[in-house]
């Protein structure tokens, strides 16, 4: 069931869920401080594996995760390597592991090659709209960012009508990064770097985990509740130019 990142919404579909008399809920919530969210969870007495978060409930969870925080440092690592050092990234929301680990990530790559990391995250929900706000934005400073990462396709889409809308080329004004290998990474021009977390990994994973919490013949699994983190692979495309210094200084 699917809440297109509607707190609300993620609530509701859990009670369905409940209600309906599922023996597990896999979930991966808009916000992991919800008080409704957390509220629905607690009336399930089942197995709860949450998927690239970690959920504020009482009871113990299990957790599947990719390496945000590794994928970011990867990912800015090879635009240093180009010589951007004007970097911005399209995070998520804060109120998400994700977003929080994509957010590390990308101050520590900074930090260790001693530049600032003021303004380097733009922080948005996963809407079109605030994407393209954002990067708009961004792109109309007196030092616009040379490089971009957005980590969600709503960051994406967005983020590439603003390019577009700046008169920028990818590629070649502007280099960019996107989350997860999708058609549209694939086949744009120029095809688009990304950080690929191989999202039917961590739904195989997480049913895997779902599977030994139930058990045989009524006998659940009675481990702590864990979390795995998955690692990503980065993919280098076209879309990240190099630029000399005399550029990225100017």
């Amino acid at each position: 069931m699917s809440s297109n990142y509607d707190p609300a919404i993620d609530a509701a579909n859990v009670r369905h869920l409940n209600s309906r008399r599922v023996d597990s809920i896999l979930v991966s919530p808009s916000r992991e401080d919800d008080p409704e969210l957390a509220s629905a969870l607690s009336e399930f007495d089942g197995p709860i594996v949450a998927l690239e978060s970690e959920l504020r409930i009482a009871t113990p969870t299990d957790a599947v995760c990719a390496d945000h925080r590794g994928g970011m440092r990867e990912a800015v690592d090879h635009l240093l390597r180009l010589n951007h050092r004007r970097i911005v990234a399209l995070t998520g929301p804060l109120t998400r592991r994700s977003g929080r680990e994509r957010h590390a990530g990308l101050r520590e790559a900074l930090t260790a090659r001693g530049l600032s990391t003021e303004h380097s995250t733009l922080v948005t929900e996963h809407r079109e709209a605030d994407a393209e706000a954002e990067v708009q934005r961004a792109l109309r400073r007196r030092e616009p960012p040379t490089a971009l990462l957005a980590c969600s396709l709503p960051l994406l889409v967005g983020a590439m009508r603003a390019i577009e809308r700046s008169g920028l080329r990818i590629g070649r004004d502007l280099a960019l990064i996107a989350w997860d290998d999708t058609p549209l990474t694939e086949l744009s021009q120029p095809p688009i770097a990304v950080v690929d977390r191989d999202p039917r990994r961590l739904g195989a994973t997480a049913a895997q985990v779902v599977l030994r919490r139930l058990g045989r013949n009524g006998n659940r699994d009675a481990m702590p509740a864990g979390m795995e983190i998955l690692p990503t692979r980065f993919l280098p495309r076209a879309s990240c130019v190099a630029i000399g210094e005399s550029r990225a200084s100017a």
